[in-house]
């Protein structure tokens, strides 16, 4: 009777030891995706263009936001003095973009071949947009919400001011 209670009790053991298991692998899983779920951002675009009405403005898919983040992260970086010259210009002043990291946000103007990031007041970093690829990329993303008119004015006045 001994030895079967001992083989009942390791078979209890088991079970239990798999339960645990199991219930730990699914907290990790689940964790895992949280982490996942944060990590995945969304990028609003607006095109800054007007003064004295809305700009308009787009969010971009989640496979083109993945793509953003990436092609952000592949741009050199070049001096404070290639800095934002576009905040004074009247029309077309370039592309505010706003990505959002779950609460995190990260603003960024993209103008003049240049994309310019305010990390903090202290902390403004700029990157080389070359022949304004990014800009112009961003721009078509927009063409349901610029329309062809509006987009084709964009393109120019982005082109112009080089």
């Amino acid at each position: 009777m001994g030895s079967e209670l001992d083989r009942l009790s390791r078979r209890g053991l088991g079970f239990w030891a798999v339960t645990l298991g199991v219930a730990v692998a699914s907290l990790i899983y689940a964790g895992a995706s949280i982490v996942v779920a944060e990590m995945l951002h969304s990028v609003h675009v607006e095109a800054d263009v007007y003064s004295g009405r809305p700009n308009p403005a787009w969010e971009l898919s989640e496979a083109d936001a993945t793509r953003f983040g990436a092609w952000i992260k592949s741009l050199a970086a070049v001096s404070p003095e290639a800095g934002d010259s576009a905040a004074a210009a009247l029309g077309y002043r370039g592309l505010v973009v706003t990505e959002r990291f779950g609460q995190r946000l990260n603003r960024l103007r993209i103008s003049h071949g240049v994309v310019s990031s305010e990390l903090g007041p202290s902390d403004v970093r700029h990157w080389s947009d070359s022949g304004r690829r990014l800009e112009h990329w961003l721009l078509e993303s927009g063409r349901e919400t610029l329309g062809e008119e509006l987009l084709n004015y964009l393109m120019q006045a982005a082109d112009w001011r080089k």
